[in-house]
This record gives structure tokens, C-alpha cells and sequence, in this order.
């Protein structure tokens, strides 16, 4: 082995041996029970192995398919970063056209991943990598910790982990839910009792993918299937996956910052220096550790719109192919997830005609929107076909409302828009919701840039603009980018229902600021004392994040990481587990065949027997019976008719529907008590003791 190759060794085994140690140390915070060092340690290595390699293989897959569009940006510093992003687009796009044509099985999947991995071969034919020179800044150290914790958490079970999501609710209901049920089918195709089936759904998609290309059973009736067969280690992967795509935008948007520096004359060293410090930014940032250790879509969306930046800036690409590029890259993250129409695009929009002379804006708009539309149209002909509204459930006005009538489009519009005024959402914005209460959760009250796991990534950006402002080398490009986010807080405060996770995008030109700002700074003596700061910023985010972590699930966050996936289903079983946990008992003690209607509860991942669930705006079996019948007395025939066995009850959701006005009025509260009393005593209640929140009644016959 030659020099060269020994550094080149060292340059890859220490960074993972000092993430690995980072990870046991973590996996070992909490209060008892938590898993010792060495325990930790342990479950790490035995438990990252399979979801890990499946993230690899992926994103080496993605990299092999934006090799297709490599004459466009070949000349590029950044080429190989380019094409990684393009690459996770149009893999997201071809999931999705796979999945409608209902060719979602094996030897599809399996080939839809084996060609991008054999383009990425055959580009790599030629390279020698003994020879290739790689530097690697020593400031990516600072990025381990959160790199770490991100890791660790993905490895957690969904549900187990973030108080902010509310166990990952969303994971548990339609993320994961959604892709367990196209394996099933093996399609990707809108359901009438699950709403956001409707949505783009790529990076929900790319989950099933991952249940496909692993052959993973779909047909075990009464057994964990699908993503959750086996120990479950499909829905790591689907995790690890999306920690993956955090971690893609973090190493994006450093050579955005790089490329940037360099060209306003900034030296390449310090350039790259200052890049790593926007990406090492981005990754602390507690919120994207929490969403980005999820099965969520968020990192999907900000992985994608940062490689737009990158090519919006990128004069070494000839326009046409410029508009075209960054068409794929918005488009993608439109797929990913919707908002991105609005929280990424403003951005990359502005970047793309600031960095072109204004003769150049029809050759950058005209290809770029046609192929953006050509992204989306996947998505657009689904919805179409199945409801007659590509773009349900927007603007029923004009398209229809597909299977739903004018009470579920007020209802679902009036959850999913902000009541306040101008000035109430200025103030969510910048500080607390006006009609939350003081003693509400942090993730209610602080609904904006201020909630505190944005810790003070918003503030410090806007103290970088106004110095990158001031500085020769970085002042246009800094005015676009506070134009960016200003048009993203615009955005949000108009057209979202103000969540603050829905602000992630804007963390892409928040931290690019940090780093041009330390750019922009000439003197080492300026240079200096900023460059401290940044890095106080950038512990204090990581601390954040930990600290955030260690008080996840009573101070126990790692009490998951013992139990892995099988907990959640209720495995190794005891009948005191069934008294404590609804999933568990029904997975163990009901029947191979039984089939549970779930009533206000629809976080039914785990539930290994046949669950009727639907969303709070669809109509649920019960509310159709409802409608239909219009009699309590005939509800359970109806029900029995469906097949339903059993009946689960979650009152605590009942009543907060109820309190907030979303719950389906077909379904009174006097009828459902009436009808409930008609069930007789329930087989189970939980908790035991207290007041009942869950209940479990047989619907006999």
C-alpha cells in the first residue's frame, strides 16, 4: 500500500470510527433502562448493517441515473455533486411511474436500482482511484455529533422518538402506512379512506421501493409483513434512507457556498472552509435532525433544492441546460413533497435569474417549466385518472373534489389554513401563536422561526446576511438570498397553516449565509473572531439537539433502541404488555383473521391483522354506515357484513377531533356512545387504571 492510499484509508476509517464512538456514547444517555456502553455498542453495529447498506446502494443507485443527464453539467466543479441530486429526482420519478403502472414487484424494483448501478460502473470504468487527490476540511468535524445523533435516532422504531411529532404520528398514519399498503397491492395509486395518498408521495414511494427491491412478504396473514417483516429492519432502512438525503444536503449545500466564494474571488481553501460551515449548520439544527431521523419527506425536498441552488449558480452550465436542470431539481422536490412549489422554488428562481443576464431568462424559464410540469406529471395523471383533480385536494373550486363532498372540503380546508390576520401571523412567525395558551406544548406555541428547535439558526443567518451584505464578494449573492428566505416566510405565513417544521427549506439559504459572510470577511483579524462565533453557533445548535434527544420519552429516548421494532408490534409478548398496550394485545390476542375497525385513532403501522383505518377528512366505514343507515341498531350488522371483527376506540382522539371540529359529523357523540353501549362491556381498556383513554370491544354475532 502507497502513501497515498494509506491517507486515503485513514481519511475514511477515522471519521467512521469517531462517528461509531459518537453513536455508542449517545445510544447510552437516559435514565434506566438505557443500554450500557458496551450494550449499546452492540445493538448499533448488529442493527445498522441491512438499513444502512440499503441507503447506500440507493443513493449509489442515484448517483447512476443522473449520470444520464451528465452532458448538461459535465463541465461543472461540482459535476459529481450535481449529478447525485439529479440522480435522487429522476429515481424518485421512475419509482413513481413504476408504481402506477402497478409494476411495484420485485424484479422491477430490483431493476430499476440494478441499471442505475450499472451506469454508475460503467461511468466509473475508466477512473483511477489510486490517483485521485481527495482533501477533506478538518471543519466537518464539527458536523460528527449531529451526524451521529441522526444516525442513532434512525435507528430508533418509528413512534418511539420526537415529542414534537407526536411519536412520529405521521410516519405512523401515512408515510410508512401508505407504502405498506402498495406493497400489498403493488401500486402506487390514491385510496379513497387515506387523503394524502393524493399527494406526490415520491419519497413514499422510494420506502416501498425499498420493500420491493428486498423482497419483502406482503401475503402473511396475521404476521408482521411488508416493510415490518421479519425484525422489521425495512422501516430502519426507509429511516436511515431519509438520514441519508439530510446528510446529501449538508455535503449540497457546502459546494453551493464553495462555488459561490470562488467565484466572487474568494481563495478555493478557505472557500471550502467556509462552505463546510453552512452544511455543518444546517445538519446541527435540531429540527433537521428530528424530521431527518424520520421516515418523513422533508430531507427529499431540501437534499433536491439545494443541488437547484448549486446549478442556478453554476455559469460553467450553458443556460438552456441551466433551466432545465434546475426544472428536474425543483421538480423532484415538488414530488417529494408539495410545499416545495413555494418554500423552494422562490429561492432557486431567484438565484437562477440573478446569476443570468437578463437575455438569458427566456432560455432559463422556457425549457425549465416545461420539463418541471414533466416532473410532476406522474403525480398530475394519478390524481387525474383515480378523481378527476390532478392536483386534489387543492383547488376542488376548480378541478372537482374527487370522492369527497363540500362538508369534507371545509373541513379539511378550514384544519389545513391559519384563521388569524396579517399581524397574528407575522407574530407566529417571529415569536408565539397568539391563540395558543402558555401552558400548550413548545411545538403549539412556537409555531415559527423561533420554535425552539430552530434554536438560533434564524437569527444568526440574518446577522450573516446583513455582513455578507456589506462585503464586496458576497453582497449579490447574499441580497438574493435574503430574498429567498424573505419570500419563504412570505409563503408560509400565506399559504401553509403555520407549522414550523414546514420552515426546514428555509434553513438551506439561512446557513449558506453563515458561510458567505465568513467568505465575504477579508482580514484574518475579522476573519477570526467570526469564525469563533459561527463555531459557538454551531455547538450550541448540536448541544440543542442532543439535549432535545435526552428528554425524549421521560429522559429514556434509547429504551427504543433496545426494544427495536418488535417492541412496537409487542414482541418478546406478555400479557402485561397487552394490559399497557393496545397494538400489542391485539397483535397477540386476537384471531389470524380478525379484522379491526379503528375509530378516532389512525396510526395503525404496527396492527399485523387487517385494519380499517381512515384519515380524519375521509370517510371511515363507520361514518358511511352512518349516512347510510342512519339507525345504531344496524351499525354492527353492517360492520359484521365488512368482515370487521373488533372495534377499537381511541376517546382521547374522539374528543380532541371533536374539540377542534374535525371530526366526521355523519358520527355524533350521542349515537357513537349509543352504539357503544349496544358493543356491551369492551374485552380491554387501557389504561387499567384512571381515566380510559382506548377501549377494544368484540362485535359479535
Amino acid at each position: 500500500m502507497n502513501s497515498p492510499q494509506i491517507r486515503a484509508a485513514v481519511l475514511v476509517a477515522a471519521p467512521v470510527l469517531a462517528l461509531l464512538a459518537l453513536m455508542t456514547i449517545l445510544g447510552s444517555l437516559g435514565k434506566d433502562p438505557a443500554p450500557d456502553p458496551l450494550t449499546a455498542l452492540g445493538l448499533i453495529v448488529s442493527g445498522i448493517g441491512p438499513p444502512l447498506a440499503v441507503c447506500v446502494i440507493l443513493l449509489l443507485s442515484c448517483l447512476g441515473w443522473g449520470s444520464v443527464l451528465r452532458r448538461g453539467f459535465a463541465e461543472a466543479p461540482d459535476a459529481w455533486t450535481i449529478q447525485l441530486g439529479l440522480g435522487i429526482a429522476l429515481l424518485i420519478t421512475l419509482t413513481l411511474v413504476v408504481g402506477a403502472l402497478g409494476l411495484l414487484i420485485a424484479p422491477v424494483s430490483i431493476g430499476v436500482v440494478g441499471v442505475g448501478l450499472g451506469l454508475l460502473g460503467w461511468q466509473l470504468r475508466g477512473v483511477e482511484f489510486g490517483a485521485t487527490s481527495v482533501r477533506v476540511s478538518r471543519v466537518w468535524l464539527l458536523g460528527l455529533p449531529s451526524a451521529a445523533l441522526l444516525l442513532l435516532a434512525a435507528m430508533a422504531p418509528p413512534g418511539w422518538l420526537w415529542d414534537s411529532e407526536f411519536g412520529a404520528y405521521d410516519a405512523l398514519s401515512y408515510h410508512l402506512r401508505l407504502p405498506q399498503e402498495w406493497l400489498a397491492s403493488g401500486r402506487i395509486e390514491p385510496a379513497p379512506h387515506n387523503v394524502y395518498s393524493y399527494l406526490p408521495s415520491g419519497i413514499e414511494g422510494v420506502y416501498a421501493l425499498i420493500g420491493s427491491m428486498t423482497l419483502a412478504p406482503t401475503d402473511d396473514a396475521g404476521a408482521a409483513s411488508g416493510l415490518l417483516a421479519g425484525s422489521g429492519w425495512r422501516v430502519i432502512a426507509a429511516q436511515m434512507f431519509h438520514a441519508g438525503l439530510a446528510l446529501v444536503t449538508a455535503w449540497t449545500l457546502h459546494a453551493f457556498v464553495r462555488r459561490v466564494l470562488v467565484k466572487g474571488g474568494v481563495e478555493a481553501l478557505h472557500a471550502g472552509r467556509c462552505g463546510v460551515v453552512a452544511g455543518v449548520a444546517l445538519l446541527a439544527t435540531p429540527w433537521v435532525v428530528v424530521v431527518g431521523s424520520l421516515a418523513y419527506n422533508e430531507m427529499g425536498a431540501a437534499a433536491l433544492g439545494a443541488a437547484a441552488m448549486l446549478v442556478a449558480v453554476e455559469d460553467r452550465i450553458r443556460p438552456v441546460w441551466r433551466g432545465v436542470l434546475s426544472a428536474v431539481l425543483v421538480g423532484g422536490a415538488c414530488a417529494a413533497k408539495p410545499t416545495a412549489i413555494f418554500l423552494v422554488a422562490p429561492v432557486v428562481g431567484v438565484l437562477l435569474l440573478g446569476s443570468a443576464p437578463v437575455r438569458d431568462w427566456g432560455r432559463l424559464i422556457g425549457p425549465g417549466v416545461i420539463v418541471g410540469v414533466l416532473m410532476l406529471s406522474p403525480w398530475l395523471e394519478r390524481n387525474a385518472t383515480h378523481g378527476g383533480n390532478p392536483v386534489f385536494p387543492q383547488m376542488t373550486g376548480v378541478f372537482g373534489s374527487a370522492h369527497w363532498d363540500d362538508e369534507q372540503v371545509d373541513r379539511y380546508r378550514g384544519a389545513h389554513r391559519f384563521e388569524g390576520g396579517a399581524v397574528d401571523r407575522v407574530q407566529t412567525l417571529v415569536w408565539t401563536s397568539p391563540d395558543a395558551p402558555p401552558d400548550a406544548p413548545s411545538v403549539e406555541r412556537w409555531r415559527g422561526a423561533m420554535n425552539p428547535q430552530f434554536g438560533v439558526i434564524f437569527p444568526a443567518a440574518l446577522l450573516a446576511g446583513v455582513i455578507a451584505l456589506l462585503c464586496l464578494s458576497t453582497h449579490k449573492p447574499a441580497a438574493y438570498l435574503l430574498l429567498g428566505l424573505g419570500l419563504q416566510a412570505v409563503a408560509w405565513m400565506m399559504f401553509t397553516h403555520l407549522q414550523s417544521r414546514f420552515l426546514i427549506p428555509g434553513v438551506l439559504p439561512g446557513a449558506a449565509l453563515l458561510g458567505l459572510a465568513l467568505g465575504g470577511v477579508r482580514t484574518k483579524r475579522s476573519r477570526g473572531p467570526l469564525g469563533v462565533a459561527w463555531v459557538i453557533v454551531i455547538a450550541a445548535q448540536a448541544g440543542l439537539g442532543v439535549w432535545v434527544f435526552a428528554g425524549q420519552r421521560g429522559g429514556r429516548p434509547n429504551f427504543g433502541l433496545l426494544g427495536r421494532v418488535g417492541m412496537m408490534r409487542g414482541e418478546p409478548y406478555d400479557p402485561l404488555v397487552g394490559r399497557a398496550d393496545p397494538t400489542a394485545f391485539m397483535n397477540n390476542e386476537l384471531d389470524e383473521g380478525s379484522r379491526v375497525l379503528y375509530v378516532g385513532d389512525s396510526a395503525a403501522l404496527y396492527n399485523v391483522h387487517d385494519a380499517l383505518v381512515s384519515t380524519t377528512w375521509d370517510r371511515s366505514p363507520l361514518g358511511e354506515i352512518a349516512r347510510e343507515t342512519g339507525e345504531t341498531e344496524r351499525w354492527s350488522h353492517a360492520l359484521r357484513a365488512r368482515g370487521v371483527t373488533h372495534v377499537y376506540v381511541d376517546l382521547g382522539e374522539v374528543r380532541r377531533l371533536t374539540l377542534s371540529g374535525w371530526r366526521d359529523p355523519g358520527v355524533g357523540s350521542e349515537s357513537l356512545a349509543r352504539w357503544l353501549e349496544s358493543l356491551g362491556e369492551p374485552i380491554q381498556i387501557w389504561p387499567e387504571e384512571g381515566e380510559t383513554r382506548q377501549l377494544l370491544y368484540r362485535l359479535g354475532g
